[in-house]
């Protein structure tokens, strides 16, 4: 009896290590990347690999008059621009930190300046071919994707994506078009899809060329990070590492206009809800954040309160970094109001 008795658990959790080791294709790093760290973290980037983008021609900010009132619950640093003059700085603004789903408005933003954007997926897939750049960078491919991630998750959308051990073959192995484009789906292979095009067609990586000239542009004064996979290509989705500074000059590049500029500002984005409780749009990797007079803002979000706000109406940007459970969407109407007070 008492060998049955051990024998019984035993085999239990061999059949469990079986079904995770088929489930996760036998990646044993993969696997145990999930049951170890479970749900993101913004230590995560302490144990990833990175790659980095140095500042070589840094410009510091003009200004800085005293910071009003700031949601700061739970925030590391917060940063607010008005008319490309620094108003606020308060934390630390200058430490880099992860950026998570805010990586997907950038690699919108540098496939803008990089690719034209109704170029056809089918150069890195058959599959894909009538799906382009634009469909991706707005979320409307048409690829399936579930944000759904009950534990032991070693199979799901998310995990498979955040915790890849090969993240372009994941990518490419896991990503299913159930639909023509048209349908928004908020979705981690999208970017990196993005990515896998750019770098088909150009040789090289979003996150080393065009970033490195974009970095040097803004006069960033702090070095920019992306963490990357096993193979060295980037978690296009996630994996952006900055200082809340110089994102908000990435805002600001935004405010300043321009061809690459051009797309997030205009046009008629997909509408949105968050819980039922807010009606937003989306659009070229952006948010955007309803006005009364029915204009709108934009927003980029990421895990754990990573937010920056960019409002044309009132020639703001506002950026925050923090480590949150909370709605993002709660934090980005609280920097819109914080931007319409100034």
């Amino acid at each position: 009896m008492r060998r049955l008795l051990w024998i019984f658990p035993t085999a239990v959790a061999l059949v469990f290590v079986l079904v995770l080791l088929v489930a996760g294709r036998g990646d044993v790093p993969y696997i145990t990347r999930v049951l170890v760290h479970r749900d993101s973290s913004i230590t995560d980037v302490d144990w990833k690999s990175s790659v980095t983008v140095p500042a070589v021609s840094p410009r510091p900010w003009a200004g800085a008059s005293g910071c009003p009132a700031l949601p700061t619950t739970n925030a590391q640093s917060i940063v607010l621009v008005k008319d490309g003059r620094l108003v606020c700085s308060w934390g630390s603004a200058d430490r880099p930190a992860a950026a998570f789903s805010i990586s997907k408005t950038l690699v919108s933003l540098l496939a803008s300046r990089s690719l034209p954007l109704d170029t056809s997926l089918g150069t890195v897939d058959p599959r894909f071919t009538g799906i382009t750049v634009g469909d991706l960078l707005d979320m409307r491919s048409g690829i399936a994707f579930s944000p759904n991630t009950p534990y032991p998750w070693v199979n799901t959308d998310q995990a498979a994506v955040y915790y890849a051990s090969d993240l372009a073959s994941t990518v490419l192995r896991r990503a299913t078009v159930t639909s023509p484009p048209g349908v928004f789906t908020y979705n981690d292979y999208a970017p990196n899809l993005v990515g896998l095009t750019y770098q088909r067609l150009s040789g090289g990586l979003l996150t080393d060329g065009p970033l490195r000239s974009l970095w040097a542009e803004l006069g960033a004064q702090d070095p920019v990070s992306w963490c990357v996979d096993s193979a060295g290509f980037p978690y296009h989705e996630s994996g952006l590492v900055v200082s809340a500074r110089d994102l908000a000059r990435v805002g600001q590049r935004v405010l300043d206009g321009g061809a690459w500029a051009s797309r997030s500002l205009s046009g008629s984005p997909t509408v949105e809800t968050f819980g039922g409780l807010d009606a937003v749009g989306y659009r070229n990797g952006w948010w955007v954040l309803p006005r009364p007079d029915g204009s709108g803002d934009l927003a980029a979000m990421g895990d754990h309160g990573q937010i920056m706000v960019v409002s044309p109406r009132t020639r703001t940007v506002a950026v925050r970094m923090g480590d949150d459970d909370g709605a993002n969407i709660t934090i980005a109407r609280q920097l819109q109001a914080v931007a319409n007070a100034l």
